[in-house]
């Protein structure tokens, strides 16, 4: 069966403990991270 139909092949390596779409909205948080926190994460340059 091909990944695009199922589970993706995260799901399949994580032996589905873990889909395609967990796996992407779990990466779409981290990308939030700085954004929610900028005091933790200075722009690159900035000198403190």
């Amino acid at each position: 069966m091909p990944s695009a139909l199922h589970l993706g092949n995260v799901g399949r390596l994580s032996l589905g403990v873990l889909t395609r779409a967990e796996y992407a909205r779990h990466a779409v948080l981290c990308a939030l991270v700085p954004f929610l926190h900028p005091d933790l994460y200075p722009a690159e340059g900035a000198r403190p």
